[in-house]
């Protein structure tokens, strides 16, 4: 969630993200259902929850806030690079469009 957010600054988009099961890092899921977090988690969702819609609470939403899951790996992208990426074993995780400097999370 930090990263998304520095990503959209002040500008007037949203990002639509979801977690698909390949982007999901097992040993990552693993600790988080054994109820394992950094601080980082904690830093985090007190920083950015509020600019994060749909959240429920579940567990695996500790993967949006703890920036060892990846965070630094983002890119935004056109649709082209998107689907070269992809074919270079890249996940897409959701996608930018005109809003509120919010992101969206859809659960998987």
């Amino acid at each position: 969630a930090g990263h998304l957010v520095e990503m959209l600054s002040d500008a007037e988009l949203t990002v639509n993200l979801r977690l698909p099961a390949p982007s999901q890092i097992a040993r990552a899921v693993e600790n988080i259902k054994n109820g394992v977090r950094t601080s980082a988690d904690i830093r985090n969702r007190d920083a950015f929850a509020n600019r994060v819609e749909g959240l429920t609470g579940a567990s695996a939403e500790a993967l949006i806030f703890d920036p060892q899951t990846n965070g630094g790996l983002l890119a935004s992208v056109s649709k082209i690079q998107q689907s070269f990426l992809e074919t270079n074993g890249f996940i897409a995780i959701g996608e930018v469009s005109k809003g509120n400097s919010q992101i969206t999370y859809t659960h998987e």
